[in-house]
């Protein structure tokens, strides 16, 4: 009975992981390709809605089982800030959904926070964080708020040594914290 017992508890976690796995790739799969062909479809926006929507859905489901996995809190952060970029970024093609593209933001900094918050991080998400911060300081129309998400981001930028200094997301980022603190 137990050999049995065991072999039901081994198929059934094995269709949860097929699940979640399906879940992970299709929220990649309407972020990235799915996306990218509809939104240059004339008229695609309610398309691209539904898609969002979708591809929301998916990431919200896999938000829960993040906890201790740091390659899917990678992977959901990059998530939510794609789907803000679509949502609502300032300059860029977008459904003009700035309420949604400061929740994901949001979310995004969430996931990147436990993994990024120190100097002993991998370079790669402490960039990954300030460009989350700093995206979410353009999308707020608060000016403390912006001040403190800057600050942060600064924070993380000055930070950084040399060597980390010269690779191009660094550049990049140090160069929208410092126009934004221009204007």
């Amino acid at each position: 009975a137990r050999g049995w017992q065991a072999r039901v508890a081994e198929r059934e976690r094995q269709r949860a992981q097929a699940q979640f796995k399906a879940a992970r790739g299709l929220a990649q799969s309407v972020l990235g390709e799915l996306n990218d062909a509809v939104e240059k479809l004339p008229g695609s926006t309610a398309a691209s809605e539904i898609l969002l929507r979708r591809a929301t859905e998916y990431l919200n489901a896999l938000y829960g089982h993040a906890a201790n996995d740091v390659a899917l809190r990678r992977e959901l952060a990059a998530g939510y800030v794609r789907l803000a970029t679509i949502q609502g970024r300032p300059g860029v093609p977008n459904l003009g959904d700035v309420a949604s593209t400061r929740v994901n933001l949001n979310k995004a900094i969430a996931m990147l926070e436990p993994i990024a918050g120190d100097q002993r991080a991998d370079v790669n998400d402490r960039l990954s964080l300030a460009n989350a911060l700093m995206r979410l300081a353009d999308a707020e129309s608060d000016d403390a708020r912006t001040e403190v998400l800057t600050t942060r981001v600064r924070q993380i930028v000055e930070a950084l040594t040399p060597a980390e200094r010269s690779l191009p997301r660094a550049r990049f980022l140090r160069q929208a914290l410092y126009t934004e603190l221009g204007t």
